[in-house]
């Protein structure tokens, strides 16, 4: 909740033009918030008590600074707040997704200092049982500092990732619901064209029985005759959705068109389809009598 994206300034380099200075998520932390966040730390320590204007850096953070140099020791300013003010790096961290878990992460550092001008706060707590349970004994505390403090949005972090996935939980039904659709109506289409096509055939198919071709020959060729094209054509969309990729990240998190589970799934159904639709129609036409079949073409 909260922070700002502030320019960043190395010490014993210039500081930059604002459209070329780097720009990193300044977030305001006191002792424990890193733990309390699961955050993990690479490298380096924590702040504590006894610090006084100190920073951790996120992994992106670092690199977007410092290259591959190390950063711990390392000392900067944040030019909006004080162009004086030196703060040490004593810690990387991991990255962490601020608001929207389908954007990127962003290079963030995490400021302690004890001259804070607060004006609002967020606190956060890691409790070993149900949180619910701690809501109100939270708020009592805090008004038992300052009776008149508001306390407001209290929440626990299940809640918080919900509120962030409600519109990516639609799209993702959405996609559902059409992408089953389109699975079906691709498997009719596939067995409704193959199975007349096989059909098609039956007079080919009882010349062929009736010069000694074995049943086994017949349904080996109208599978392959049938197959191919539906291979060629599970293969072009396979490639289509791994091009898609991009799209289906953007629109529902944690998705991706490359799930190899997925394509092998969908593949699978489509081939099941084709064969099917190959093999019944020319099992069924190699089974009847050669001069009933002759008799009855044109």
């Amino acid at each position: 909740m909260g922070g700002s994206v502030q320019p960043i300034v190395l010490e014993g380099r210039p500081e930059l033009l604002p459209r070329d200075q780097p720009t990193v998520e300044v977030r305001k932390i006191t002792p424990g918030y890193v733990r309390s966040m699961n955050i993990r730390l690479h490298q380096g320590r924590d702040v504590n008590e006894n610090d006084e204007e100190v920073l951790l850096v996120s992994q992106s953070a670092a690199t977007l600074l410092w290259g591959t140099d190390n950063p711990i020791g390392r000392r900067v300013t944040l030019p909006l707040q004080s162009k004086s003010m030196l703060k040490r790096v004593i810690g990387i961290v991991g990255d962490v997704k601020q608001g929207d878990l389908a954007a990127a992460t962003a290079p963030t550092v995490y400021e302690y200092t004890r001259a804070y001008p607060w004006r609002s706060l967020t606190f956060v707590m890691r409790t070993s049982v149900a949180p619910e349970s701690l809501l109100r004994p939270a708020a009592d505390v805090i008004r038992g500092i300052d009776p008149e403090q508001p306390v407001e949005q209290v929440r626990t972090m299940e809640d918080v990732l919900d509120e962030t996935l409600t519109s990516q939980r639609f799209s993702a039904t959405l996609l559902a619901g059409f992408a089953a659709v389109a699975l079906a109506l691709s498997s009719v289409g596939i067995y409704s064209v193959l199975s007349y096509i096989v059909r098609g055939r039956s007079r080919e198919i009882g010349i062929r029985t009736a010069l000694g071709a074995r049943t086994g020959d017949v349904l080996r060729l109208i599978v392959i005759e049938g197959m191919t094209p539906a291979a060629i054509g599970i293969a072009a969309g396979a490639v289509a959705a791994v091009a898609a990729s991009s799209v289906m990240k953007r629109l529902v998190f944690g998705v991706s068109a490359t799930d190899p589970l997925t394509l092998a799934l969908v593949s699978g159904v489509l081939a099941a389809v084709a064969l099917a639709a190959s093999l019944l129609p020319a099992f069924r036409a190699a089974r009847l009598d050669p001069l009933k079949v002759l008799r009855g073409g044109p």
